[in-house]
C-alpha cells in the first residue's frame, strides 16, 4: 500500500484540509465585531428635521386698500311712477328723513281718487243689495215671495260686501302709493352713487341711488390666500393714507370674505377703523399692515408643537452642544394651519425641530444641521 503522505504534494494537501475548520470557526467571529460596530455608530446624534425662526411675513407685508363704508344701502321707490326730482347726488351729506327722490304725485293723486270713488259705488251698491234682501225676507215670512227669491238676493248681498272690501283694499293701496312718492334717507351718510335721473319713468324697485351709512368705516384689501393662515378676527392693523402725512390710525379685522375672486383667487378682508378722523373719506387709498406694537410675530409648522400636561412645546436646538431643551409656548392662531403664530420664549434665529417632537427627550443629542 503506498502511503500518501510520501510525496511533498500531499503532505501540503493534507496540511490544508487540516486549516479549514479553524477558518470556519473565525468567520461568525469577524462578522458579529462588524455588526457591533455598526450598533455603535447607530447610537449616535440623532437625525431631525429643524426650522431656523424668522421674523413672520405677516410683519413685513404691506397692501393697498380703500376706504369704504361698512353698510350701503340701495334706495328705490316701492311704487311705479315719474321721476320728479332727485335733489341730491354723489358726494352729498344726508341726515335721516332728507328727501331723496320724488315721483310725480298727479297720476298717484289720481289714482287715489279713483279708488276712493271705487269705495263709494260699492258702499252703494251694498246698502241697495241689503235694502232689496231685507224686503224680500219681510215677503217670505208673509208667505208672499218664494225661498228660491230670496237665495238670490242673499247672494247677491254677499258679493256686494266682497266688492266694498275689495275696493277698500284699493283705496289704502292707492293712498301708500301717495305716500311712497317721496323716497326718503333711512339713516345719516353720504351718497355714493345715483342710478336716474329727473324725468325718468320709474317702476318699483329700481335703484335710484346708494347711501354709505356713517355708522362705520373699513379698509377694504385684498390678500392672497397664503396669507391668510396668518390672519385672525380681531387682530390689530395700521392704516395709513397713501398720500399726506397724517399719523397711521389703528383698525380691527371684521370680517375674511368666505369666497375669493375668480380672476385673482385673492380674498377680500375688511379691516374696520376705530379712530378715523376726517381726513380717512371715502374711496381714500390707504396702506395696510399688521400691527406689531414693537414685537416681531413668529411662526412655525404645526408639526413643530407637541403638548405635555396641558402646555404646549417646542423643542430648541442649542446650537454649542446640539442639546434639545423643551421651551413653552402660547400659539396665537389655529393649530389646524400649516403654520402657526405663536409667543414664548424663543427668539428669531433659534433652531427649533419641526419633525418627531413626540420621540425626543430633554437633553437629547441631534445631528448637525445640513442645509440642501
Amino acid at each position: 500500500m503506498k502511503n500518501v503522505l510520501t510525496t511533498p504534494k500531499n503532505v501540503a494537501r493534507f496540511l490544508a484540509m487540516l486549516c479549514l475548520p479553524v477558518a470556519l470557526l473565525t468567520a461568525p467571529t469577524a462578522s458579529a465585531e462588524s455588526k457591533a460596530v455598526t450598533s455603535l455608530e447607530a447610537s449616535g446624534p440623532r437625525p431631525v428635521v429643524s426650522e431656523i425662526v424668522t421674523e413672520s411675513i405677516a410683519n413685513q407685508r404691506r397692501f393697498t386698500g380703500l376706504i369704504e363704508a361698512q353698510k350701503e344701502i340701495d334706495l328705490a321707490f316701492q311704487t311705479s311712477g315719474n321721476l320728479l326730482e332727485r335733489p341730491v347726488d354723489v358726494g352729498d351729506t344726508v341726515k335721516a328723513g332728507d328727501l331723496i327722490a320724488s315721483l310725480n304725485g298727479v297720476t298717484l293723486e289720481d289714482d287715489e281718487a279713483v279708488a276712493r270713488a271705487a269705495v263709494q259705488t260699492a258702499l252703494i251698491n251694498q246698502s241697495t243689495a241689503r235694502s232689496a234682501l231685507n224686503r224680500a225676507q219681510t215677503l217670505v215670512r208673509q208667505n208672499i215671495s218664494s225661498a228660491a227669491s230670496l237665495e238670490v238676493l242673499e247672494s247677491a248681498a254677499t258679493t256686494a260686501d266682497a266688492a266694498v272690501q275689495q275696493a277698500e283694499a284699493a283705496l289704502l293701496r292707492a293712498q301708500n302709493n301717495s305716500s311712497f312718492a317721496r323716497l326718503l334717507a333711512p339713516a345719516d351718510g353720504t351718497i355714493i352713487s345715483v342710478a336716474e335721473e329727473a324725468g325718468a319713468v320709474i317702476t318699483s324697485g329700481v335703484k335710484i341711488a346708494t347711501l354709505a351709512t356713517s355708522d362705520g368705516r373699513d379698509a377694504v384689501v385684498d390678500v392672497p390666500e397664503e396669507y391668510l393662515e396668518f390672519l385672525g378676527k380681531g387682530d390689530a392693523f395700521d392704516i395709513s393714507l397713501r398720500v399726506g402725512n397724517l399719523p397711521p390710525v389703528t383698525g380691527r379685522l371684521r370680517l375674511i370674505e368666505p369666497v375669493a375672486d375668480v380672476s385673482t383667487r385673492a380674498r377680500t378682508v375688511r379691516i374696520e377703523l376705530l379712530d378715523a378722523n376726517m381726513a380717512f373719506r371715502l374711496g381714500s387709498l390707504v396702506n395696510v399692515s399688521k400691527a406689531t406694537s414693537g414685537a416681531k410675530s413668529t411662526t412655525l409648522p404645526a408639526s413643530a408643537f407637541f403638548e405635555r400636561d396641558g402646555q404646549t412645546y417646542v423643542w430648541r436646538v442649542s446650537p454649542e452642544t446640539r442639546e434639545v431643551e423643551r421651551v413653552a409656548v402660547t400659539i396665537q392662531t389655529s393649530a389646524d394651519q400649516r403654520r402657526v403664530v405663536f409667543e414664548g420664549e424663543v427668539q428669531i434665529g433659534d433652531e427649533i425641530i419641526t419633525k418627531g417632537v413626540n420621540s425626543l427627550e430633554a437633553g437629547q443629542i441631534v445631528g448637525a444641521r445640513e442645509t440642501r
